[in-house]
C-alpha cells in the first residue's frame, strides 16, 4: 500500500467532519495531519491575496514545475501567492525576463518571495539568483521536492519571516528523502495496529 494510501487510513477516522468529495476528504486529511505535527495551517484572507506573507515561485527545468504544481493541487488544493514558471528549452530567450516579472509581481504583493528551483546551477537557479541580487528579500532554495513544498505551503502565514521559511524548506527537504522496504512498512504498520487494539 502506498505512504499516502496508508496515511489517509489511518487518520481518516479522525477527521471531524465527514468529506463529500474527495477534494474534501484530501483538504481534511492534510488539516488534520497538519496539526498532529504541532503545525499551524495558513488560512486565506477575505482578500484571498498574499499580503503580510512570504510568496512562492516555483521554477526548474521542463514539466518540473508543472509537475509539482499539479501534485500540489491534488494534494492540497489551491494555493495563494503560489506561481510557477516553467524553464522550457526552446522559451530560453525569454525566460529571464519571465522569472523576473513573476518574482517582481510576488514581491509586490508579498513581504518577501522564496524561489524554488530544482537545481543548483542551472539555467532557473542562476536566473533566480541575479534577480535576488537586484530585488529585495528573494531568497533562493535549490533540490525542491514535494514534501518541502507542502509543508510550507500550508504552514506558512503571515509572521513567518522569509530566513526561517527557507531554514524549515531545508529542513524538511532533507526529511522528504528517505529509503522505505515494503517488508519494513508492513511491519510498521502491524505494530501499530496492535498498539491501538484492532
Amino acid at each position: 500500500m502506498l505512504s499516502w494510501q496508508l496515511l489517509v487510513m489511518w487518520l481518516l477516522p479522525v477527521t471531524r467532519k465527514k468529506a463529500t468529495s474527495s477534494y474534501e476528504l484530501r483538504h481534511e486529511t492534510m488539516r488534520h495531519y497538519m496539526r498532529s505535527r504541532g503545525r499551524r495551517i495558513f488560512t486565506r484572507g477575505p482578500n484571498g491575496k498574499g499580503h503580510g506573507m512570504v510568496g512562492f515561485i516555483l521554477t526548474g527545468h521542463g514539466q518540473f514545475s508543472n509537475g509539482l504544481a499539479s501534485a500540489i493541487d491534488m494534494v492540497a488544493g489551491d494555493q495563494p501567492a503560489f506561481q510557477i514558471v516553467p524553464f522550457e528549452g526552446s522559451q530560453a530567450a525569454t525566460y529571464g525576463d519571465e522569472l523576473r516579472q513573476a518574482i517582481t509581481a510576488m514581491r509586490a504583493e508579498c513581504e518577501g518571495v522564496l524561489v524554488f528551483v530544482d537545481l543548483l546551477g542551472g539555467t532557473p537557479f542562476n536566473q533566480a539568483m541575479m534577480i535576488a541580487n537586484d530585488v529585495d528579500n528573494v531568497e533562493v532554495i535549490t533540490g525542491t521536492n514535494l514534501p518541502m513544498l507542502i509543508e510550507l505551503l500550508l504552514t506558512r502565514g503571515a509572521g513567518s519571516s522569509l530566513s526561517e521559511l527557507a531554514e524549515q524548506a531545508v529542513t524538511v527537504g532533507q526529511m522528504g528523502v528517505t529509503h522505505q522496504s515494503v517488508a519494513a512498512m508492513a511491519a510498521s504498520a502491524d505494530d501499530e495496529l496492535d498498539e491501538d487494539g484492532i
